[in-house]
């Protein structure tokens, strides 16, 4: 659910944000929050290479994935870099923009929403659908 969730979310950040290029102050904040929202696929590879150690040949494939839960690491610091953005909005223009407070907001719940999710049937039918394509 993580990498497809992350796909997804980083596609309609960044349809989002060319909906709104003629509007900069918008099509800024949205790019940058699609950016940060896709950091967390090489995070998670970085916790996995402490949790896992260093060895030749060693790659995320090559071991059953690890829980979902995992994943919240890397999910914090990606909501905590959207904070930072946000912080920085609101030091120079004296408010933070909706569009980091939407934007970021769906990146947050997505974030912890994945867990539950990852459990359900319907994700199950459709990793099922989507693994039918790996042959």
């Amino acid at each position: 659910i993580v990498p497809v969730s992350a796909v997804l979310l980083f596609a309609v950040l960044v349809v989002f944000a060319i909906v709104f290029v003629a509007r900069p102050e918008i099509h800024k904040r949205l790019m940058l929050v699609a950016t940060i929202s896709i950091l967390q696929a090489p995070l998670d590879r970085i916790f996995f290479a402490l949790n896992a150690g260093i060895a030749p040949g060693l790659r995320p494939g090559a071991m059953p994935p690890p829980p979902v839960a995992v994943t919240l690491a890397s999910g914090i610091i990606a909501v905590g870099l959207i904070v930072v953005a946000m912080i920085c909005d609101w030091r120079s223009q004296g408010r933070v923009h909706a569009a980091y407070l939407v934007s970021g907001g769906v990146v947050a719940a997505l974030t912890y929403l994945r867990i539950p999710l990852s459990a359900t049937p319907v994700w199950d039918a459709v990793a099922g659908f989507l693994a039918a394509f790996a042959g």
